[in-house]
């Protein structure tokens, strides 16, 4: 699970590409890492599928930006492809915690920062200004003070509840991102449950 826009080319109108995918962006791109070894982090993706009712792109006209893809080189993505520069717009590498729902969750990856076949993502980032505690209407929301940086999108943001990691969502385009369901820059996994569910008993995700 990522943001479209990591494995798609931007186009002026997404909606030409819902459904599966065949001629993915170069997922060197969506993986990150320097210009020297870009080329041994490529993986191979033969499917993707976006979902078309949530988080919108600012920078496509119909602004879909979640998206499933199936990895076709099944491979264990460890942390030699996680990026190095730091310079690179590709973040840093630090874990913040942050507040959902009354529970504190991590932005970044777990742990030893690697990486499974299901929850792909493309980078690890933080930036200033992100605050812990406030009240959005009847839920406790993700506040971004500010847009989110470059290198953040794809990120999966994880709650440790009982020694577990659990996979609470994505980190989506900031700043301009104003859609339904759409948590300030992120995109809850309990919120495309049913979308999530669907593609995977349909063979979508390996």
């Amino acid at each position: 699970m990522t943001c479209a826009h990591c494995i798609v080319d931007i186009v002026p109108n997404l909606q030409n590409q819902l459904g599966e995918i065949s001629q993915p962006k170069s997922c060197k791109f969506f993986l990150g890492g320097t210009e020297n070894d870009l080329g041994k982090n490529e993986l191979l993706i033969s499917k993707i599928h976006i979902f078309k009712e949530f988080a919108q792109h600012p920078k496509t006209q119909d602004g879909y930006d979640f998206a499933i893809a199936t990895i076709e080189k099944n491979s264990y993505i460890g942390n030699k492809i996680i990026p190095k520069s730091l310079n690179s717009w590709w973040g840093c590498f630090e874990d913040l915690d942050i507040e959902v729902n009354d529970q504190i969750c991590i932005l970044g990856f777990p742990n030893n920062k690697d990486l499974d076949n299901i929850v792909l993502c493309g980078v690890e980032s933080v930036i200033a200004g992100i605050t812990n505690s406030f009240q959005q209407d009847q839920r406790k929301l993700i506040m971004f003070n500010g847009s989110i940086d470059q290198g953040m999108s794809g990120g999966p943001i994880y709650l440790i509840k009982n020694k577990r990691y659990i996979h609470m969502g994505i980190v989506l385009d900031g700043g301009k991102v104003n859609a339904q369901n759409m948590q300030y820059g992120m995109a809850l996994t309990q919120d495309i449950i049913a979308w999530i569910e669907h593609h995977l008993n349909n063979g979508i995700v390996p």
